[in-house]
């Protein structure tokens, strides 16, 4: 299997899988979902909330705060050498301290890492005059197996469209360009002109393809695969697709691992 980035920017990367099978690309999209870690809130210890917000609601809020996520840095507490009782090698801690009047927001979280939130303006609570709140939260590797908010992004895949232009007039062709905005369609010279490059056919809209429909057909090489990978910012896509590589050759070595025991 080849992969080559086709589009690329801070959330969503395209990336064009060529001598695959979609069985590969499903099992690249599961384990980005399922298997690849990122950093979550797991444990709130409150010491004060006199907000109208439940303990518990407040909880949850923080944890599916995104996190900035450094693999290299951090490791999953059942592989850490700490074995999962907690140190700066597998566990980050923040700390809230806020008096109202005023919102608090996911940026008020202090932390002495860098592992700060990815976005700053998340409300948490309300604190209206006289309220306040005090906390430390807990954050640690997880994966999407176990909860969605260690969830990296979301995945998506399609075969690699490859479009012909039918015979059409030029009135048709007019037509279909004044409703279609993708650079992968023009109008030259009264003609409908396809620009089949990997970028181009990539960034299609839907919408062309129902505004043309008299003019182009599309058909689908079964040997390529355009995957989509958006992040919501703790790993970019890159490290999410790369990670998810590492993942299943681990896993298939272990698998084999388990065959060649059941054999012997």
């Amino acid at each position: 299997m080849k992969a080559k980035i086709i589009s690329e920017n801070k959330i969503k990367t395209k990336i064009l899988l060529e001598d695959t099978m979609p069985e590969e690309a499903n099992a690249i999209r599961r384990t980005i979902i399922s298997e690849v870690p990122t950093l979550a809130i797991e444990d709130v210890v409150i010491t004060n909330n006199s907000s109208a917000m439940y303990d518990e609601v407040i909880a949850l809020r923080l944890g599916l705060i995104p996190l900035k996520t450094d693999l290299k840095l951090l490791k999953l507490p059942e592989k850490c050498s700490c074995k999962g009782k907690g140190c700066n090698k597998c566990r980050v801690e923040f700390y809230l301290k806020e008096k109202g009047p005023k919102t608090v927001y996911s940026g008020d979280l202090k932390t002495e890492t860098g592992f700060e939130p990815v976005i700053k303006d998340i409300p948490i609570t309300k604190l209206f005059e006289g309220q306040e709140i005090n906390l430390k939260a807990v954050a640690v590797l997880g994966k999407g197996l176990e909860h969605a908010k260690w969830v990296p992004g979301m995945v998506s895949y399609s075969y690699f469209p490859k479009i012909k232009v039918k015979p059409h007039t030029e009135k048709e062709a007019k037509e279909c360009i004044k409703n279609c905005t993708s650079e992968a369609i023009k109008l030259e010279k009264g003609k409908i002109v396809v620009d089949n490059t990997n970028l181009a056919i990539s960034e299609i809209k839907d919408s062309c393809l129902e505004a043309c429909k008299n003019i182009i057909n599309i058909e689908w090489d079964e040997t390529k695969i355009i995957m989509t990978i958006e992040s919501w910012e703790q790993l970019d896509a890159k490290t999410m697709f790369n990670e998810s590589l590492k993942i299943l050759k681990e896993n298939y070595e272990e698998l084999l691992k388990e065959i060649k025991k059941t054999i012997n």
